[in-house]
């Protein structure tokens, strides 16, 4: 487990999720067969992990942290229909 520093915390989720947003398109993608919706519920995943930050308690990666907020956000969308 990393121990990142708050003010790196922004910094580090931008990375993680451009590091990681093959994979996430990859996933979300299976949920919407939509691009259009896909990459909307991804934008969704990046605002509340930087609105959300401060609530990162460094339990977990942050890429395993990404990783829950995207499968949250694309069961929402998942359960909006």
């Amino acid at each position: 487990m990393i121990d990142y520093g708050e003010k790196n915390l922004e910094k580090e989720i931008a990375l993680v999720f451009e590091e990681q947003y093959k994979k996430l398109f990859g996933m979300v993608y299976r949920m919407t067969e939509n691009i259009q919706d896909t990459e909307d519920i991804l934008q969704n995943v990046f605002i509340k992990a930087y609105s959300n930050i401060k609530k990162f308690r460094g339990d977990s990666e942050l890429s395993t942290w990404l990783y829950r907020i995207t499968v949250n956000e694309g069961n929402g969308y998942l359960k909006s229909w």
